[in-house]
């Protein structure tokens, strides 16, 4: 197959919907399919080099949050290249310029339309209205899903939460759900890895015996992170030999550096900032228990990544990693950010605990891996070619908002 991928979110940047694109494309890949990309320009890959068969719409910065770009959709060269390459499915992963582009490009070669719904706009339209007008926030995000989702053949959702989310928002085309893999082997040990984590904890300020609290990801309201932060005095009073690791970097990050002041422990939480997408498996490696208050996950990927690399997880109980995080087994749920430092005083101390914890996640890591997650796209494509001629292909353009906009 000739597979088009279209996303507002790739490669240099740190994201799910990035993680979730490029594992696809390289699995895909080595199953023998040709997979082309076509996403923003970012300034990074000045100083990058870009990821093949990959194509690049002139970008900005998404007023509304700046971390994000969002592409000038239609240019006339890259038109005419999607022209040549005989593309045999288009899989949206974005709603917006690039989700739109792809949509194009699909009613243009009359090919069929798989999407899927990475991001649960619920938790981030504050954005857009700064907390004003909840009701007419929470309504936006479901009419602009609803339309969006309406016009594609197949939408493919990370988890049961996301799908039944879908349906509330009377969503009719069928839905799948497939969880995103991750690449285990990149999270295994590997030779050199002492020496590289050591040279981090240095470079970081973390004492070669300190164990490290590690929580990966954008420093954004969504994530709760603040949540955590807030624990950390009492914890501390009692764990002098530990310090909190965040690695990341989002518009929040000023606010949690400031609480981190308040409460008197800016000595013991430490800001990575954005690190490299290749050199993320290190952190993880160096971390002795990953935490995580966001309940905004449409999967949560770094809580798979976390198990991977041996490290046990601690999350405030949510639908969308109630399949990955299973209480006492795999990991650990608190439901009240008061039971932070106990619960982790528990995977920390207790050895026995904490060896059980790492050895069931391992096996549940391992069930999510980039090769399953891209056989069962690929079964989805295969179907979706199989059935084409038989759909109703009126649901690409079904929709009078989405055919003024394409046509």
């Amino acid at each position: 197959m000739i597979v088009g991928i279209f996303t507002d979110t790739f490669y240099p940047e740190i994201s799910g919907v990035n993680t979730s694109v490029m594992l696809l494309k390289r699995e895909l890949e080595k199953k023998g399919h040709a997979v082309y990309v076509f996403a923003c320009s970012n300034p990074a890959l000045k100083y990058l080099p870009d990821i093949p068969n990959t194509f690049r719409l002139p970008s900005a910065p998404f007023i509304f949050l700046p971390s994000r770009r969002f592409a000038v959709v239609y240019q006339k060269s890259v038109a005419h290249k999607i022209g040549s390459l005989n593309l045999d499915i288009i899989h949206t992963n974005t709603e917006f310029s690039l989700g739109f582009f792809g949509k194009f490009v699909a009613a243009s070669l009359n090919k069929p339309v798989i999407h899927t719904y990475h991001t649960l706009y619920k938790d981030y339209v504050h954005y857009l209205t700064k907390g004003h007008f909840p009701n007419f926030s929470a309504e936006m995000a479901r009419t602009y899903s609803r339309i969006f989702c309406n016009s594609c053949c197949t939408i493919v959702t990370p988890t049961e939460k996301t799908r039944d989310l879908l349906l509330e928002y009377n969503v009719e085309r069928p839905i799948e759900v497939i969880p995103t893999g991750i690449n285990i082997d990149k999270f295994r040990p590997l030779p050199g890895d002492a020496d590289k984590i050591a040279s981090i904890k240095t470079e970081l300020g973390i004492g070669p015996n300190e164990k490290v609290i590690l929580s990966v990801g954008r420093i954004a309201k969504e994530k709760n992170i603040g949540a955590i932060v807030k624990q950390m005095p009492e914890y501390f009073k009692t764990h002098k030999n530990e310090k909190m690791l965040i690695v990341g970097d989002g518009p929040y990050r000023p606010d949690i550096e400031a609480l981190a002041t308040s409460l008197g422990i800016s000595d013991k939480v430490i800001f990575a900032g954005e690190r490299p997408w290749e050199e993320i498996a290190l952190y993880y490696k160096l971390g002795s228990v990953f935490i995580s208050a966001s309940q905004s996950e449409a999967q949560g990927l770094t809580f798979i990544e976390a198990m991977a690399a041996g490290i046990p997880v601690l999350a405030k109980r949510d639908r969308s990693v109630e399949k990955i995080v299973i209480e006492g087994h795999s990991g650990c749920l608190f439901d009240d950010d008061a039971q932070i430092p106990a619960m982790l005083g528990k995977i920390q101390g207790d050895k026995a605990f904490r060896d059980a914890l790492i050895a069931n996640a391992h096996g549940i890591a391992e069930q999510n891996s980039s090769g399953q997650f891209a056989s069962r796209i690929e079964l989805l494509y295969e179907k979706t070619l199989q059935d084409w001629h038989q759909l109703d292909k009126k649901y690409i353009l079904s929709n009078p908002v989405i055919k003024k906009i394409l046509l």
